[in-house]
């Protein structure tokens, strides 16, 4: 190879080398367009009429490019978004609001919940039974909604739609039973468009006396209850729900005894439910219920004994959540006898 050729394949070399390294951005990784516009950590871009010729193509199209129609939750984010096709040179795009399924019954297409809407008056006025789709509309210039027939709007030069993409934060886990002293990492992915990006997170306990969760994600449980840990990146929360065993029932004493009860006592735990007090049962060759108490409690009277016997009794701590029962361990056996 000539000195001149060489010296040309290594200022080419170099510069692929320079550019192999230049950093892709959240939305490059995305396939988001570059001019896309951005609200609150949403990104939103306007496809020209003509692009599809109906709505269910539209919403299709959107979730192709990793998307979906956009939707609209505030007057804010009404306000931007109507603006932003304003400035893209549109002056009514379609987005992801349609009644289309039930008449009268508007849902967004991604099933979230309705907590704004900013129709003209007089709209949604269902002008022929196919205006099923809610849209910005040139003759209301202050961003009110009007709805539409889809197919006939794209016919006619009326079609443009608005995709959306959002980033979407996955946790390893949505609920953990531990014990106490127990300890796990949680680990947490961001997505925006379907692809996976790099974030940073940050983490909170509803209830430190319940579990603690540091700065990585590492949860350690520390008494009885429940509580949530949230973690928050680009600007999406997700919780997972945190269930503590009670310790083991410890420290049972007789407060008070007659001949036909006692009353037994033992260590308080916080975040109790409830204590179950079991007495074994001869004749059954067994551990019954007897009684239980609320957690505030740590103390109970058992009634209905025989003078002079002696009795048996474990105890154990639950904690409910959503009608479920979280056990702890039993205690040892504890014996009493009645007085003669």
């Amino acid at each position: 190879m000539k000195n001149g050729n060489w010296k040309k394949y290594f200022l080419l070399l170099a510069a692929a080398t320079f550019m192999s390294f230049i950093p892709i951005t959240a939305t490059q990784a995305a396939g988001i367009p570059s001019d896309a516009g951005t609200y609150n950590g949403h990104y939103y871009y306007v496809y020209p009429s003509g692009t599809v010729s109906t709505y269910e193509e539209a919403e299709n199209y959107c979730k192709a490019l990793g998307g979906h129609l956009a939707t609209i939750s505030s007057a804010k984010e009404n306000s931007f978004l109507y603006s932003y096709i304003v400035s893209c040179g549109y002056t009514s795009a379609f987005f992801g609001y349609s009644d289309a399924e039930t008449e009268g019954v508007w849902k967004w297409c991604t099933s979230e919940s309705i907590s704004y809407t900013n129709w003209h008056s007089g709209e949604p006025s269902s002008g022929n039974s196919s205006e099923d789709y809610a849209k910005f509309y040139w003759k209301y210039t202050d961003g009110s909604w009007n709805d539409s027939d889809f197919r006939w709007s794209a016919l006619n030069d009326e079609g443009a739609f608005i995709c959306e993409w959002d980033y979407e934060l996955k946790l390893s886990d949505t609920k953990l039973v531990l014990d106490s002293g127990d300890s796990v990492y949680v680990t947490y992915a961001v997505t925006l468009g379907g692809k996976t990006v790099s974030a940073s997170a940050t983490w909170k306990s509803s209830d430190t006396s319940v579990a603690k969760v540091s700065s990585k994600g590492k949860i350690v449980a520390v008494g009885a209850g429940t509580c949530k840990i949230t973690c928050k990146a680009k600007g999406v929360s997700k919780s997972i729900r945190i269930i503590v065993n009670p310790k083991k029932v410890s420290s049972i004493s007789t407060l008070s005894k007659t001949k036909t009860k006692v009353q037994l006592k033992w260590k308080a735990q916080s975040g109790v439910t409830k204590y179950v007090i079991y007495m074994y049962d001869k004749d059954l060759e067994e551990y019954t219920v007897v009684k239980s108490v609320n957690g505030s409690l740590n103390s109970a009277t058992i009634s209905g004994l025989k003078k002079g016997t002696t009795y048996k009794f474990k105890i154990r701590a639950y904690v409910k959540y959503n009608s479920k029962k979280y056990y702890g361990a039993y205690s040892t056996v504890y014996k009493v006898t009645t007085k003669k």
